[in-house]
């Protein structure tokens, strides 16, 4: 967009100051939009994995969701990234910067896809929570409603830690609620074995009714509009059935999806000043913060440029949430409590590190469509804080 803005004659009347910081603020949202486009082009998450070589089937479990993102997106598409001339990518005719297929109209389709998976796996019970310990304090997942630290670790895989370090890599704040519902293990499924009058095909077939059941309970998956939710159904209930045990498949899933959420968080949400951005394709998020406001408009720079990536859908989703279900007073200060991840000081918080639940029997979803018309029908309350990030003393 810069390159068309140099273009027309008012240009020139510019400060050449403000010049050069519209031309670097233009870049820095080149480069993001750049980043996340070689992402999503394949799915491409390499520096999130934290993986020993006896995860071989959690690798391939997360290798079966990239083939299965790929092909549905090569269906809705026509292609995978979508081509320039598609209009389904939402590029308009004459659109600036050819080579970017991530508009900002595909790139906020995008978000509501996936947020919408996202609302449908999500624990809302898990969340952030922050342990002190000698040398400082320690980042964990927590039981919002037990309020102690649960078991969202594998022997295998460590997966808060993998989230944890992909965050701070990328300077991405945590979503909010980081941790995936977990359908009933089939481990016990070694039962099936020990009966004689069944054949081998009779406990194959009742080993794999059990895995879709179990997927069946443990998600949130009841709106037949949502097409990357509706394919994300069908795959999950039907991948490597009998081979892996689906709350492993699940955590291995999720990793991959907490990815691609914080990338399209990264890109997706326009500037806050932002006032017209009707059927505009490219994007309006550049990093404003620190930037002044005009010298003849008096006061502060009404803090823009911040908190953007905190208005994406992850965490917009749980503000709306928590005024659809009155949870708390209308008098809350979102800003007030959002940067505090629950304490946990006491000692039987830390003796529970291991011994806890991973992940909660509950699904936690509301359909979009409700949601929608709750947000109308009480779109003049009060804003209200997140429920997830409360210091317990």
């Amino acid at each position: 967009m810069f390159d068309l803005v140099q273009k027309y004659k008012d240009f020139k009347q510019i400060n050449t100051n403000t010049r050069k910081l519209m031309e670097m603020a233009s870049h820095e949202m080149q480069y993001r939009v750049q980043a996340a486009e070689e992402r999503l082009a394949g799915f491409r998450y390499q520096d999130i994995w934290a993986f020993t070589p006896k995860t071989g089937s959690e690798m391939r479990a997360i290798e079966r969701l990239k083939d299965m993102l790929l092909q549905h997106f090569e269906q809705e598409y026509g292609s995978w990234p979508p081509s320039q001339s598609d209009s389904r990518s939402g590029r308009s005719v004459g659109a600036s910067r050819p080579e970017t297929w991530l508009t900002r109209t595909l790139a906020m389709k995008l978000q509501r896809d996936f947020g919408e998976l996202y609302d449908c796996m999500v624990d809302r019970d898990i969340v952030w929570g922050s342990l002190e310990i000698q040398f400082g304090s320690r980042l964990m997942m927590v039981s919002k409603s037990k309020r102690r630290a649960i078991d969202a670790d594998t022997r295998e895989m460590q997966l808060t830690d993998m989230l944890i370090d992909f965050d701070n890599k990328h300077r991405f704040p945590h979503i909010p609620h980081p941790f995936p519902l977990l359908p009933e293990s089939t481990s016990a499924a070694g039962s099936f074995r020990r009966g004689i009058a069944k054949t081998r095909g009779d406990q194959m077939s009742a080993l794999e009714e059990r895995i879709r059941l179990a997927y069946t309970e443990n998600t949130g998956f009841d709106e037949p509009e949502i097409k990357l939710s509706d394919a994300f159904e069908r795959f999950e209930k039907t991948d490597d059935i009998g081979d892996m045990d689906p709350a492993t498949a699940r955590r291995s899933r999720w990793i991959l999806i907490y990815g691609i959420l914080q990338s399209l968080a990264s890109v997706s949400v326009d500037d806050e000043k932002v006032q017209y951005n009707d059927k505009v394709d490219y994007h309006l998020c550049p990093i404003l913060e620190g930037a002044k406001i005009p010298p003849w408009k008096r006061g502060t720079s009404e803090g823009i440029g911040q908190g953007a990536h905190e208005r994406s859908y992850c965490w917009v989703a749980e503000a709306e949430r928590v005024i659809e279900s009155d949870e708390y007073g209308d008098d809350v200060d979102m800003s007030l409590i959002n940067d505090f991840p629950i304490q946990l000081n006491s000692p039987g918080a830390a003796e529970d590190r291991n011994t806890a639940s991973g992940g909660s029997l509950g699904t936690g979803f509301i359909s979009p469509r409700v949601r929608e018309r709750m947000r109308r029908n009480r779109e003049n309350e009060s804003p209200v804080t997140t429920d997830y990030g409360y210091t317990y003393t």
